[in-house]
């Protein structure tokens, strides 16, 4: 496999490359029934600053379920199904086939030491019973925010960011509104 170093442009895409072509999530070994999807991504100003990203699914009857909140990917959380097309090892499409209750949240830090204040929520979103991934080349975050766990919790942690030091979106909210 032919791979950039660290700091080379791709010529595809004409922006840095950050150790590899994409985050990893969780381990690169193969388990039994898991395998990594690699999602393009639509960069736009050098954001984000891959041109990929590798997710690990499960593999279920009807398509592949998601294991991992993901980083950049939008409209996918832990625990949908979707079935995909691939080509040259590339996802060329997705869709549902059972999405997920759950929602994804990505975090942040537009200043360098809002990273510190990320990585202390999501000790206190693990808590909560939240799954969480972080990039500390570049201080993003998901979190995936199970069903069971209230979103009113949730929004109190979020609620203690400082938002002119940290970013917060929701790239796939599934929660029930609260009433």
């Amino acid at each position: 496999m032919n791979r950039k170093k660290s700091g080379q442009k791709d010529k595809r895409l004409g922006i840095p490359r950050r150790r590899g072509t994409a985050p990893k999530h969780q381990t690169s070994k193969m388990r039994r029934g898991v395998r990594s999807l690699v999602f393009p991504l639509e960069v736009v100003d050098g954001w984000p600053p891959y041109g990929s990203e590798c997710l690990p699914f499960k593999v279920v009857p009807g398509g592949l379920k998601l294991l991992v909140p993901p980083l950049y990917v939008k409209k996918l959380s832990v625990g949908d199904v979707i079935a995909a097309t691939e080509k040259d090892r590339e996802v060329r499409s997705w869709e549902h086939v059972r999405p997920s209750n759950h929602t994804t949240i990505w975090l942040l830090a537009i200043h360098g030491d809002a990273n510190r204040d990320i990585k202390r929520a999501l000790k206190r979103l693990n808590a909560l019973g939240c799954l969480t991934s972080h990039n500390d080349d570049i201080a993003v975050s998901a979190v995936d925010v199970p069903p069971n766990v209230p979103m009113q919790s949730v929004d109190a942690e979020l609620a203690s960011l400082d938002p002119d030091e940290i970013g917060i979106a929701y790239p796939s909210f599934r929660h029930a509104e609260a009433s």
